[in-house]
């Protein structure tokens, strides 16, 4: 494996492979072979040495989205086949160049990517979402509800809608201890669903909250 530091991990259940982001690039662990391949590491010279990736995402199209700490956004394209390709996204679609914290895609095929330094950003031709916030850490969609969440450094939890040409922001939740829909505080990381429809959001300092996702955050 590239590194014992394992940053992020994402299973291909159509291939049954583990991908795995290290602090020494990432690695696919083929689960059946029980064999490495790593990328973005010293053992591969024409790749960007000692690559910190952080949010591995894969795409309807099978294409794998790399997130790095200050190297911006990556492709592997058409992963495990003969035509195989790692690529890093280019400029002009307002993609961070710098550290990018998480990845998600929408129902219509827009890759988000969650970056501290540039806030939320989607891979496509309309550049940044216009956000109350430039400090965004976590990134979950929400296929039923057509809703992505996204959790802030600086502003609380952001329940958004994902439309064909924009973002349109739902709901913004803020600390406030003793609100009913309140955070304990406004620093919020990871994000989960579970199948009963139960988010659970991380925060920092504040502890675990929960909360039903078609209604409001957060019950502690």
């Amino acid at each position: 494996m590239a590194s014992n530091f394992v940053n992020a991990i994402y299973k291909e259940e159509a291939h049954d492979r583990l991908w795995i982001g290290t602090r020494n690039g990432f690695s696919c662990y083929d689960l059946a072979r029980r064999t490495y391949r790593n990328y973005l590491s010293p053992a591969q010279p024409s790749h960007t040495a000692g690559t910190d990736v952080l949010a591995l995402a894969q795409t309807a199209d099978g294409t794998l989205w790399v997130g790095t700490i200050n190297q911006g956004l990556w492709q592997l394209r058409r992963p495990g086949t003969a035509r195989e390709q790692l690529v890093p996204c280019t400029r002009p679609a307002g993609v961070p160049q710098g550290s990018v914290e998480s990845l998600a895609e929408d129902r219509y095929g827009t890759v988000w990517a969650a970056s501290l330094a540039q806030g939320l950003r989607r891979y496509g031709p309309d550049g940044r979402a216009e956000l109350p916030t430039d400090q965004s850490m976590f990134l979950l969609y929400d296929r039923p509800h057509d809703v992505l969440w996204a959790s802030t450094r600086d502003a609380g939890l952001l329940k958004l809608r994902v439309l064909p040409d924009s973002l349109v922001l739902l709901r913004q939740f803020v600390a406030n201890p003793n609100g009913v829909d309140g955070l304990s505080v406004s620093y919020t990381w990871p994000l989960l669903l579970d199948r009963a429809g139960t988010l659970w959001i991380g925060t920092i300092g504040g502890g675990p909250h929960r909360s039903a996702a078609t209604a409001t955050p957060a019950e502690a």
